[in-house]
């Protein structure tokens, strides 16, 4: 009797494990997608407003120098992913560093994540009820947006990942008929090439490196990667497919409205899509909007996700990720609409950026210079 029960309860601890190997686990599309979805969403389409302060007629190749930040990251990752394999950042800053001070880098990273959540929901909430839902409140937004990225983020990492195939297709859909700008573009607009001069392309590749900031979320999931034999090449394919999709921007918005126009818009690529005209499409600018607003869903659901892994770090294991994700949910439309009351300025928010961009590369930085050193040691003492 006593071995029936428990071989009951080994049966059921082997379907839970199945379980949240089927919730986890990702097939090499979808870490690609994942990947490529953090680093394009809401703030993709005004990817210009910072950097044409810098590059002018250049932006289109400041975004592409941006891609030094992802591409670093992925060597990082490349780095302590060799070395542990199947334990993320988050478990091997403890590891490393102790509970204290590997608890307090964790709760850093849960904090960035936390303010990237709340700057993509604000800026949604912007977005819909400027250009396509004014009547609603801004409350009513954020509760729709946040109650359906939570209940996306509690069933899994993989039901995220499929999100995120969805939206890329339809981030490249969207994207392609820009293509028709070009006719009515002027070629003066983009020349003289060059001509913002080295510095000015350096400087604006680096205020293009936020566009890439999503990246980072390689060090939590790189675990759940099924083939890890491919980790470098979806990885690579996602940050290449991001740095396409931000020059092309880049470009065809400086190519189609010039750096002027640009500087006094914060929207630019919508401004490009209002020279898209399709047949039996009235107005392909509001489609665009409703489309991308999709889009976006799916940048906050992943950051909700890395959120619950890094929540997670902090209480006990029976609480699980269905229970978290509704419990933080009331807390983040409460943050979301005070939003404008505690990061008041645009400063203050560039300001908290930078910090995180700096803090991810040190974080990186000392993870791989740290596996490097006590990964051999440890291998030997086994």
């Amino acid at each position: 009797m006593i071995s029936g029960i428990n071989l009951g309860e080994m049966e059921m601890n082997n379907r839970e494990k199945i379980l949240k190997e089927n919730d986890y686990n990702l097939t090499s599309s979808q870490y690609t997608a994942v990947v490529f979805g953090t680093m394009v969403g809401v703030s993709t389409i005004s990817i210009t407003k910072g950097i044409v302060r810098y590059a002018h007629q250049d932006l289109w190749i400041s975004t592409a120098v941006g891609a030094i930040f992802p591409i670093y990251i992925f060597i990082l990752t490349m780095v302590i992913f060799k070395k542990s394999p199947g334990e993320n950042i988050l478990t091997l800053n403890r590891k490393y560093f102790g509970k204290f001070a590997g608890g307090l880098l964790n709760l850093i990273l849960l904090v960035y994540f936390l303010i990237t959540l709340l700057i993509i929901g604000n800026t949604y909430i912007d977005m819909i009820t400027t250009f396509s839902a004014g009547f609603l409140s801004p409350f009513k937004v954020a509760l729709a947006v946040f109650a359906v990225s939570a209940y996306a983020a509690s069933n899994g990492l993989r039901v995220v990942a499929k999100v995120s195939q969805i939206a890329l297709y339809l981030t490249f859909l969207l994207i392609l008929p820009s293509i028709m700008a070009l006719k009515e573009a002027k070629i003066i607009n983009i020349y003289p090439v060059f001509e913002s001069g080295f510095s000015g392309i350096v400087n604006g590749g680096i205020e293009a490196f936020k566009q890439y900031l999503g990246i980072e979320i390689i060090f939590i999931i790189y675990p759940y990667l099924k083939q890890k034999d491919k980790m470098a090449k979806v990885t690579v394919n996602a940050i290449l497919l991001t740095t396409l999709v931000h020059v092309w921007i880049g470009f065809i918005s400086v190519y189609y409205l010039g750096s002027d126009v640009i500087l006094k818009s914060d929207w630019s690529f919508l401004l490009v899509t209002e020279s898209v005209t399709i047949s039996l499409i009235n107005n392909f600018r509001y489609i665009f909007i409703l489309v991308w607003s999709l889009i976006i869903l799916k940048s906050i659901s992943l950051y909700y996700s890395a959120l619950l892994f890094c929540l997670k770090d902090f209480t006990s294991n029976k609480f699980q990720y269905k229970i978290l994700a509704f419990v933080v949910l009331p807390l983040l439309v409460l943050l979301c609409i005070e939003f404008e009351n505690i990061f008041p300025t645009e400063e203050i928010l560039n300001f908290i950026t930078i910090s995180y961009e700096i803090y991810l590369i040190f974080l990186g930085t000392l993870m791989a210079i740290t596996v490097s050193i006590k990964s051999p040691k440890e291998q030997r003492k086994n």
